[in-house]
């Protein structure tokens, strides 16, 4: 019985070491990608409101932060998260039941 076990063990070990036989040039030309990715979707929009937001300089910049309006704006901003949060955090922790399954969410309609 347990050699059984030990070549369904490493069948199973050799399914899951197939993603590392791929060739470097692959592996490197997802990385790419990947990284190219996180660039226009995630660096690039951060630059361009970094950009508009300086565009007229530093001083008018730290002005319209230090406005009453703005300043309530980030009071409100940080008061939500911080309520938010870890009401988020609490609620996600607490198990929950099983899924539905397709067909038993069918028949309560």
């Amino acid at each position: 019985m347990p050699e059984s076990d030990t070549r369904q063990w490493r069948a199973g070990l050799k399914k899951s070491q197939r993603g590392t036989e791929e060739s470097p040039i692959i592996k490197w030309t997802l990385v790419t990608l990947a990284l190219a990715f996180c660039a226009v979707f995630l660096l690039l929009p951060l630059a361009n409101v970094f950009a508009q937001a300086l565009a007229k300089g530093w001083s008018y910049y730290w002005n319209s932060l230090t406005h009453p309006d703005s300043r309530a704006a980030i009071r409100l901003t940080l008061l939500v998260a911080a309520i938010s949060v870890p009401l988020n955090a609490f609620l996600d922790w607490q198990p929950h039941g099983p899924l539905p399954s397709s067909s038993s969410a069918a028949n309560l309609f």
